[in-house]
């Protein structure tokens, strides 16, 4: 059965900030938005409560730039009568209740609901190098983008005989459309990079090939939760090329804690952010690989998952740690886009809440990861999106970026 996605509304947001000491004039007709100049997109959109001689009046208006929307703010003014506020456009969603999200205690561990006041990842793109990703479950078909199936070049990754990628992909970009659970980052899109097999096997190469195609592709992040004991060279070159396009990679550190607890790649590479995995105590995970390569912890026990072929299940594992760490690099990414991998990488390592020894251990590294804590942390790039709040005059406008 074909689900709407949840209904977006822009609406105004009311900032009480200095008003224009304009005198009121009779109400004209509502104006037309100005034109953009030729090779200019009219990308800030401005809502303002004026007070006019019949009342409080609602005016939008559009601009192709910062000083362009100063100045068809002052313009506004003086002909509609004093502005009480004004402010750059943000988006609302409706607040559904996902079904499955009571039992989603790694999202209330990592606060998700404080870090989507912020953002939830719109924008951003989040490869998933895993077996592709189930096109039909709910909680996924208005998530996916077409990727790439080095398997099978026919199914863009749109394809999962496996299970696994559908379950790694659900953790980071599930949507809240009220039907099962949520991801970190619901409005983030996954793009599946299928290279493992129906027994859930890679190749390095494939794996390379992979990531170096997400990086051509538009990734802004690539969630690895594959892993073995032996560094390859050739994956190893690509990732690098991925970061050096300003791609984050993230890697799972492994679930062979009790098992010889072997140095795991591509997570111990030092571009790339490893993950180990903790409880609903915030402990370590008994099962996750540790060592002094670790970079974060993430939940990774009995955590809900979308299965394959429809429904969900609770699984666990550092392969799901990873998309929340992925998760929580797409908000940053999503809330200053200019971010590059080692901005990022710094912001959560250093944002993170120490759960375990004090200071970086072998178990969690720097900490518990915290998007909330990185998303109020975020360093702002200079140039890259001008600050309304920097007004001329009195302008009251405020950051489009808050």
């Amino acid at each position: 059965m074909t689900r709407r996605a949840p209904i977006t509304l822009l609406v105004l947001c009311l900032a009480a900030l200095t008003a224009l000491a304009v005198p009121a004039t009779a109400h004209p007709p509502d104006p037309e938005p100005a034109p953009a100049s030729q090779g200019e997109s009219p990308d800030i959109a401005v809502g303002m409560i004026i007070r006019g001689s019949d009342g409080l009046e609602v005016v939008r208006t559009r601009a192709p730039s910062v000083a362009a929307a100063r100045q068809r703010l002052r313009a506004l003014s003086g002909e509609l009568g004093p502005v009480l506020a004004a402010d750059a456009e943000v988006t609302l969603r409706t607040l559904q209740q996902e079904p499955e999200r009571e039992r989603q205690w790694a999202l209330d561990t990592l606060e998700a609901e404080r870090a989507w006041t912020i953002t939830q990842g719109d924008g951003v793109v989040i490869g998933v190098l895993d077996s592709g990703a189930d096109p039909g479950h709910p909680d996924l078909r208005e998530a996916l983008v077409p990727g790439v199936d080095l398997l099978d070049p026919s199914t863009q990754g749109l394809v999962d005989p496996n299970g696994h990628g559908t379950a790694v992909a659900s953790v980071a970009g599930a949507r809240l459309n009220g039907i099962g659970m949520a991801g970190l980052a619901p409005s983030a899109s996954i793009m599946p990079l299928r290279v493992v097999n129906q027994e859930g096997l890679a190749t390095s190469t494939d794996a390379a090939e992979g990531v170096i195609w997400a990086a051509d592709h538009g990734a802004d992040v690539v969630n690895i939760s594959l892993g073995v004991a032996h560094s390859s060279a050739v994956l190893a070159t690509a990732i690098d090329y991925a970061v050096d396009a300003g791609v984050t990679v993230v890697a799972a550190a492994g679930n062979y804690g009790t098992e010889g607890n072997p140095v795991t790649y591509p997570a111990a590479l030092p571009n790339v952010i490893g993950v180990s995995a903790t409880d609903a105590s915030d402990a370590p995970a008994t099962f996750s690989n540790s060592g002094d390569w670790v970079d974060l912890a993430a939940p990774g026990t009995d955590l809900v998952t979308a299965t394959a072929g429809g429904g969900w299940s609770l699984a666990s594992g550092t392969s799901l740690s990873a998309p929340l760490v992925s998760a929580s690099a797409a908000l940053l990414r999503a809330q200053t886009p200019g971010l590059d991998p080692a901005t990022i990488r710094s912001t959560l390592l250093e944002t993170a809440t120490d759960v375990h020894t004090p200071g970086r251990d072998p178990q969690t590294g720097e900490g518990l990861v915290s998007p909330a804590n990185a998303l109020s942390a975020s360093p702002a790039v200079p140039g890259l999106v001008p600050a309304l709040l920097d007004r001329v005059g009195a302008d009251p406008v405020s950051d489009p970026t808050r």
